[in-house]
């Protein structure tokens, strides 16, 4: 892992390759039981790296992952795979057509972009490439925190999700810090989150307290504790708040995991306290996405949910 840019993502050494992780190992033991596998679920974390010449790349997953290789701004190559795989990159782009390029562009187009989905260890990365100059990199900062909807659970590939169509779009930094049922707010985490300054922030919380039975005094108490933390740590942030979005539960499906009556009893819980917050933004989960731009489980957003999810919120932010 030499000579790599790990962004939004840890890699621990180990007898197998580099375990990849979205947190620091420090940060992990103190999330919940159940969040704490979440932080090996990567999802628009990346590898970066400068290439030079041809690169093979061999990874390790448990279960079924997905890579999805960018060159700069210009999509590449998919691979989606279980197991041991190995893979080769090479170079897209010459001199001369880097030099055609340069204004065409928010990352260098020989900047290798490994953008990662699921769990997965790197066995190795062999070949000609350097470590990329991190200062041509995007310098505002876009943080989304909240559950799987956040994570991009149900998109097909691994930057087809909103925070990535919206950092896409305003030309940011995207740190995804979606945690696939377990965004319980815990409260090293955002400690965690709050160390690095952003200028856009979207809090997408929490069907997933709710549905795992917490009182909504809890909720209150850790959206009050997060809020309270941004407000102090992230004065010049565009700060938007989205209360749960419609799902299952407005239809009556599933009710031992909660009611409609639920949902609207934390929308209001969210809705009291960014009263205390008059410089954040307020969105309002029942009116963020079209029922049908649902996926099949009634609670994931389709791809088309992703980008009217993406486009609700480019209208909130400062273009």
């Amino acid at each position: 892992m030499n000579n790599v840019y790990l962004h939004n993502l840890y890699a621990s050494k180990t007898e197998a390759g580099y375990s990849l992780h979205k947190f620091p190992t420090s940060l992990i033991k103190h999330l919940s039981a159940k969040g704490q596998p979440n932080a090996y679920t990567l999802f628009g974390s990346e590898i970066r790296f400068t290439i030079v010449s041809k690169v093979t790349v061999e990874v390790y997953t448990p279960n079924t992952a997905q890579i999805l290789i960018y060159y700069g701004d210009y999509q590449g190559e998919f691979h989606r795979f279980s197991g041991s795989y190995t893979f080769q990159i090479e170079p897209k782009f010459d001199e001369e057509g880097l030099k055609r390029l340069s204004q065409y562009h928010r990352f260098e187009p020989n900047l290798v972009r490994i953008i990662l989905k699921e769990n997965m260890t790197v066995r190795s990365i062999e070949g000609e490439y350097v470590f990329p100059d991190i200062s041509k990199f995007p310098k505002q900062k876009y943080l989304a925190y909240g559950t799987s909807i956040t994570q991009g659970r149900n998109g097909f590939t691994p930057d087809l999700n909103y925070p990535g169509i919206v950092s896409e779009a305003l030309g940011y930094e995207c740190y995804n810090y979606g945690m696939s049922g377990s965004a319980y707010i815990e409260q090293a985490l955002v400690d965690f989150m709050c160390e690095n300054t952003y200028d856009l922030i979207t809090l997408e919380l929490s069907v997933n307290l709710l549905g795992d039975g917490y009182d909504v005094s809890i909720f209150k108490d850790r959206l009050s504790y997060l809020l309270q933390k941004i407000a102090q740590t992230q004065p010049h942030a565009t700060v938007i708040g989205i209360t749960i979005l419609d799902n299952w539960r407005k239809l009556g499906f599933d009710q031992n995991r909660g009611t409609q009556k639920d949902v609207i009893l934390y929308r209001n819980a969210f809705k009291s306290i960014m009263k205390d917050y008059p410089q954040f933004i307020l969105l309002e989960g029942e009116s963020m996405l079209e029922f049908h731009h649902l996926s099949t489980d009634l609670i994931h957003p389709s791809q088309y949910g992703m980008i009217e999810l993406a486009n609700q919120i480019l209208k909130h932010t400062k273009m």
